[in-house]
């Protein structure tokens, strides 16, 4: 058996690369109930001058790799039991090292595939395998899972690596008051209702000039705007973080629309009346008036024949003075014909029982 210890990718990789199967019998694998087998037996290398020797025997440079995917195949246990730390005949050494230095690049690939994953994508395929194989029960997962619902989700770090400018710590107070000022690349033209013109290109700036009743000129400024209006409201958020005291929305996520006011959905004319008429997502999508384009438990695609929106939790805290815990979002609105969009950071929470999630105005 390997005394090199290899993690769990590692493993399926071999193991997938063989077929799931046995590299000595050719019998079907399990996941859970194989050995990864070093065809050469690691312990020669306790052994420098046998090892130096046998390398010239089989023609390996200096480049092989005991531990190597070269020399590492999947095994029945009673079979690598069996082998043990015993050195096969030259001939045979030769004929198993040249099928396994084939699937060298293959279980590489697999590796190399499994790491370009987003965390997200990791933490699904490890949790499923490890489910699979009795590792952890779904009561495991489902307790981890409550443990770590105030961290920043994985999808929320994709959403924010659309966003340059937000590339430094959220949490370090240090750098929040500075990053205010900094200057994003696309200045935004915001104008009152004299009709005087000012172009700004920072969260202080433009958070200044909204108070003073400015407003974007147009809907290109309104998108371009969306920056700024994220980073500051995201700032101004993480900046009265604390941790709730209470929660009505413990077990939720963005997947439950049955719980999700309908008001919330965009409506520009403002004649829709949502909330009275279809009161909640679900009620949306069941009369026709609404199309989940996609779905998951921290992120919602929504579209209707005139608006489409994106919802996506970024973390979960108590944001406010009335503690309870609240979803920190980011929306994204924007017309199926036309320019306008518009973005922000918002909160999403529930106050009482009788209630749908809703933002917090």
């Amino acid at each position: 058996m390997s005394i090199t210890k290899f993690s769990r990718v590692q493993r399926e990789a071999i193991w997938k690369a063989y077929g799931k199967r046995c590299f000595y019998t050719d019998e079907v694998l399990l996941l859970d109930s194989f050995d990864i087998e070093h065809i050469i037996p690691e312990n020669i290398l306790e052994r420098p001058d046998e090892w130096i020797e046998l390398k010239k025997e089989l023609g390996l440079d200096d480049g092989f790799d005991i531990n190597g995917y070269e020399n590492l195949v999947p095994a029945r246990r009673r079979i690598n039991g069996n082998k043990g730390a015993t050195v096969l005949p030259k001939r045979a050494l030769m004929y198993f090292l040249s099928f396994s230095m084939e699937k060298k690049k293959i279980v590489e690939t697999f590796v190399e595939d499994f790491e370009k994953q987003s965390g997200i994508e990791k933490a699904r395929h490890l949790i499923a395998k490890a489910l699979e194989c009795n590792e952890v029960t779904k009561n495991d997962v489902v307790n981890f899972a409550d443990q770590a619902r105030f961290g920043f989700t994985e999808i929320s770090k994709n959403i924010l690596a659309q966003y340059p400018e937000l590339e430094f710590d959220l949490f370090n107070a240090e750098v929040l008051s500075e990053f205010r000022k900094k200057a994003i690349s696309d200045p935004v033209t915001l104008v009152d209702s004299s009709g005087n013109e000012l172009i700004v290109s920072t969260c202080e700036e433009y958070s200044s000039c909204i108070n003073k009743g400015y407003a974007e000129k147009n809907n290109y400024d309104i998108k371009m705007a969306s920056k700024l209006r994220c980073i500051s409201s995201l700032i101004n958020f993480i900046s009265a973080a604390g941790a709730p005291s209470k929660s009505l929305i413990h077990q939720l996520g963005l997947c439950d629309i049955s719980m999700m006011c309908a008001s919330m959905f965009p409506d520009l004319s403002g004649e829709c009346n949502y909330k009275n008429k279809y009161k909640t997502y679900q009620g949306l999508v069941s009369n026709g008036n609404a199309k989940i384009m996609s779905i998951g438990t921290g992120f919602i695609h929504i579209e209707n024949n005139l608006m489409g929106q994106y919802i996506v939790e970024v973390c979960r805290g108590c944001f406010d003075d009335k503690k309870y815990e609240q979803m920190l979002v980011f929306e994204y609105s924007y017309a199926i014909e036309g320019t306008f969009s518009y973005a922000n950071a918002r909160l999403i929470s529930r106050l009482r029982k009788t209630s749908k999630m809703a933002f917090v105005d």
